[in-house]
Protein backbone atom coordinates (compact mmCIF):
# COMPACT_ATOMS: atom_id res chain seq x y z
CA UNK A 1 0.00 0.00 0.00
CA UNK A 2 1.27 3.48 -0.94
CA UNK A 3 0.40 6.55 1.13
CA UNK A 4 1.46 10.19 0.97
CA UNK A 5 1.40 12.81 3.71
CA UNK A 6 2.43 16.43 3.86
CA UNK A 7 5.66 16.78 5.84
CA UNK A 8 5.55 18.63 9.16
CA UNK A 9 8.21 19.80 11.61
CA UNK A 10 8.16 16.47 13.43
CA UNK A 11 9.21 14.80 10.13
CA UNK A 12 12.43 16.79 9.66
CA UNK A 13 14.83 14.08 10.86
CA UNK A 14 13.21 11.43 8.67
CA UNK A 15 13.09 13.83 5.72
CA UNK A 16 16.78 14.67 6.10
CA UNK A 17 17.67 10.97 6.15
CA UNK A 18 15.55 9.95 3.16
CA UNK A 19 16.57 13.06 1.21
CA UNK A 20 20.26 12.37 1.69
CA UNK A 21 19.87 8.74 0.66
CA UNK A 22 17.69 9.62 -2.35
CA UNK A 23 20.36 12.03 -3.58
CA UNK A 24 23.39 9.94 -2.71
CA UNK A 25 22.41 6.67 -4.36
CA UNK A 26 21.99 7.90 -7.96
CA UNK A 27 24.77 10.52 -7.84
CA UNK A 28 27.57 8.97 -5.80
CA UNK A 29 29.49 7.69 -8.83
CA UNK A 30 29.15 10.90 -10.86
CA UNK A 31 29.96 13.65 -8.37
CA UNK A 32 33.23 14.08 -6.46
CA UNK A 33 32.85 13.25 -2.76
CA UNK A 34 33.70 16.80 -1.61
CA UNK A 35 30.95 18.29 -3.80
CA UNK A 36 28.51 15.60 -2.72
CA UNK A 37 29.22 16.20 0.97
CA UNK A 38 28.86 19.98 0.55
CA UNK A 39 25.53 19.67 -1.26
CA UNK A 40 24.11 17.19 1.24
CA UNK A 41 25.22 19.22 4.26
CA UNK A 42 23.58 22.33 2.80
CA UNK A 43 20.40 20.88 1.31
CA UNK A 44 19.52 18.18 3.81
CA UNK A 45 20.53 19.66 7.14
CA UNK A 46 17.72 19.93 9.65
CA UNK A 47 17.81 23.74 9.94
CA UNK A 48 17.44 24.19 6.18
CA UNK A 49 14.55 21.72 6.08
CA UNK A 50 12.82 23.46 9.00
CA UNK A 51 13.08 26.79 7.16
CA UNK A 52 11.68 25.29 3.98
CA UNK A 53 8.87 23.32 5.65
CA UNK A 54 7.68 26.46 7.44
CA UNK A 55 7.86 28.53 4.22
CA UNK A 56 4.54 28.41 2.33
CA UNK A 57 6.39 28.44 -1.01
CA UNK A 58 7.75 24.95 -0.34
CA UNK A 59 5.68 21.81 -0.06
CA UNK A 60 7.29 18.58 1.07
CA UNK A 61 5.42 15.29 1.00
CA UNK A 62 6.55 11.98 2.45
CA UNK A 63 5.82 8.83 0.48
CA UNK A 64 5.29 5.58 2.37
CA UNK A 65 5.10 2.01 1.13
CA UNK A 66 3.49 -0.35 3.63
CA UNK A 67 3.94 2.34 6.32
CA UNK A 68 7.71 2.54 5.69
CA UNK A 69 9.15 5.86 4.47
CA UNK A 70 10.25 5.21 0.89
CA UNK A 71 10.72 8.68 -0.58
CA UNK A 72 9.62 12.29 -0.70
CA UNK A 73 8.74 15.13 -3.03
CA UNK A 74 9.59 18.82 -2.93
CA UNK A 75 7.42 21.32 -4.79
CA UNK A 76 8.14 25.05 -5.05
CA UNK A 77 5.10 27.29 -5.54
CA UNK A 78 5.37 30.48 -7.64
CA UNK A 79 8.88 29.62 -8.77
CA UNK A 80 10.48 32.33 -10.90
CA UNK A 81 12.47 31.12 -13.89
CA UNK A 82 14.13 33.49 -16.35
CA UNK A 83 13.24 31.14 -19.22
CA UNK A 84 9.50 31.04 -18.47
CA UNK A 85 7.33 34.09 -19.10
CA UNK A 86 4.52 33.08 -16.77
CA UNK A 87 4.88 34.20 -13.17
CA UNK A 88 2.67 31.66 -11.41
CA UNK A 89 4.76 28.55 -12.04
CA UNK A 90 5.08 25.47 -9.86
CA UNK A 91 8.33 23.53 -9.88
CA UNK A 92 8.69 19.88 -8.88
CA UNK A 93 12.25 20.04 -7.61
CA UNK A 94 12.68 16.58 -6.13
CA UNK A 95 10.91 13.28 -6.32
Amino acid sequence: MISIKKAALEDVKALAKVGEKAFLVPHQEAIPKEMMDAYISTSFNEQNLIEEITNKKFQYHLIFKNDVLAGYSKIIINYKNENIKETNVTKMERL
